[in-house]
């Protein structure tokens, strides 16, 4: 859960392949913060590929994220690859869509 002004603002949960991540800290039921841990694994991380889906929520997300009757949510799939093109995480994120704001800067 991260908060925004002391109020939860989003659910985000990372999922990754047990065998890549065996003896790491990500391995660990500890959150950590350090962005380096795949790389220095071997699998540095060098694109993602982001699906949103907007819905209304489910009970418990709309009770986990304190969001009324009628908001929707936006579904963040990420899923970060290799530069081998190997899926090496994939972070679930919902996010309330009266707070959400997508920002992209794509190459032309």
């Amino acid at each position: 859960m991260r908060f925004i002004d002391g109020r939860p603002g989003i659910t985000a949960d990372d999922y990754f392949d047990e065998a890549i991540v065996r003896g790491t800290e990500l391995a660990a039921p500890e959150d950590t913060a350090r962005e380096d841990i795949l790389k220095e694994a071997g699998y540095e991380q060098t694109y993602d590929i982001d699906e949103i889906i907007t819905r209304m929520p489910t009970p418990e997300e709309a009770r986990r994220l304190d969001i009324g009757t009628g908001v929707p949510v936006a579904e963040l799939i990420r899923t970060a690859y290799t530069a081998q093109d190997k899926p090496v995480r994939v972070m679930v994120a919902i996010i309330p869509g009266d707070a959400l704001v997508l920002r992209y800067k794509i190459p032309t």
